[in-house]
C-alpha cells in the first residue's frame, strides 16, 4: 500500500503552475513569443510594467479585464490560452480557453480574453496593482509573458475618504 501511494505521489507531479515549457517536446527552441496588451480598435498596445489596465463592467454586472495577446513566431489559426489576475490579498482570477488566432502583419492575435473578478468588488480592484500573466501553447510549444498593471477605471470612478468610490454615472459603491 505504501508503495502505492508513493506511485500515485510521484506520478501526480508534473510541470510546474508556472506553465508549460518554452521549448517543444523534443527539447528544440519553439519560436513563439506573447505579449500582454489590449486593443483599441485595430490597435494593439502591449503592456509595460506599471501600465494602467481598465477594469470593464459588463452588462451582467460582473468585472473583468478584457486583453489582447500578440503571439509571434506562429501561423497557427488557434492557440491554447491561458491567463490569470493575481491581486495581492484577493483569491487569483484566471481563465483557460482555445482561441482563433487572427493574423494582422508579422503576428498573430488573440482577442477577447476575459479574466473575471467574480468575488471582487470595484472598490477591492480599483488602484491595485496586478501580476498578469499569459501563456500560450501551440503544437507542444509554449510562450509565456507577465506584466505588473494598475487597474483603473475609465468611467470616472474616485476613491473618496470613507473608502468608498464615487463615480460619474453609477453613484457611490
Amino acid at each position: 500500500m505504501v508503495r502505492f501511494v508513493a506511485l500515485m505521489l510521484v506520478a501526480g507531479c508534473g510541470s510546474s503552475a508556472a506553465g508549460p515549457p518554452d521549448a517543444a517536446a523534443d527539447g528544440a527552441p519553439c519560436g513563439l513569443g506573447v505579449a500582454i496588451g489590449s486593443k483599441d480598435g485595430d490597435a494593439f498596445a502591449a503592456y509595460d510594467d506599471g501600465d494602467s489596465a481598465e477594469i470593464v463592467l459588463g452588462f451582467q454586472g460582473f468585472l473583468f479585464l478584457l486583453l489582447s495577446l500578440r503571439v509571434e513566431g506562429t501561423d497557427a489559426d488557434t492557440a491554447e490560452v491561458s491567463a490569470r489576475a493575481e491581486v495581492e490579498g484577493l483569491s487569483p482570477s484566471w481563465t483557460r480557453s482555445t482561441k482563433p488566432l487572427h493574423a494582422d502583419g508579422d503576428a498573430r492575435y488573440a482577442n477577447d480574453v476575459q479574466i473575471f473578478f467574480n468575488t471582487s468588488s470595484l472598490a477591492d480592484l480599483l488602484g491595485r496593482e496586478t501580476l498578469l500573466s499569459a501563456s500560450v501553447q501551440i503544437d507542444g510549444c509554449a510562450a509565456t509573458e507577465e506584466r505588473r498593471v494598475v487597474l483603473v477605471d475609465a468611467q470616472g470612478c474616485v476613491a473618496q475618504p470613507d473608502g468608498g468610490l464615487a463615480c460619474v454615472d453609477a453613484g457611490s459603491l
